[in-house]
């Protein structure tokens, strides 16, 4: 079976996406699934959308807007320099002579940079909660808590 470029990369996503499924290591695909979904996902975006419950000032709001737009910018560049170090390897496997030493540096490139992406994700989380006070940490979890018990009934 013969892939091309893109053909190639859907199907290392899709498979990374199946083995963070499954539970077979932390993956790009699966970081970016808490990242925009459930978990830690979006806690500042959760701040900002409960500012009256958690009685957020606008300098507040400002501030955990001004993190989440910073963390955005800084997950697209490394999403498209990962794309990039995705394409790279793959072409490095196209090759008639596979050359080890290359495939290893680019596969460390990859780890790299998905490495890079967590850390500034967590980065980020950290910076959203020094915005908020003690007792609006506390109101927050316990929002986060309700929430995710009304969406398991």
């Amino acid at each position: 079976m013969s892939l091309d470029r893109r053909g190639f990369l859907k199907l290392g996503a899709a498979g990374m996406a199946v083995a963070g499924l499954l539970g077979y290591g932390r993956t790009a695909f699966a970081d970016e699934e808490r990242e925009y979904g459930h978990g830690q996902r979006g806690i500042v975006s959760f701040f900002i959308e409960h500012k009256e419950e958690l009685g957020l000032t606008p300098d507040q709001v400002s501030r955990l807007k001004a993190v989440r737009e910073g963390f955005r910018k800084t997950a697209a560049r490394i999403g498209a320099d990962l794309e990039t170090a995705y394409e790279q390897f793959h072409d490095l496997m196209q090759e008639d002579e596979i050359k080890l030493a290359a495939v290893e540096a680019a596969s460390k490139k990859i780890e790299s940079l998905e490495s890079e992406r967590r850390i500034e994700f967590a980065k980020a989380i950290a910076e959203g909660k020094k915005a908020l006070s003690k007792d609006q940490l506390k109101k927050a979890k316990e929002l986060r808590q309700k929430s995710m018990e009304q969406r398991r009934s």
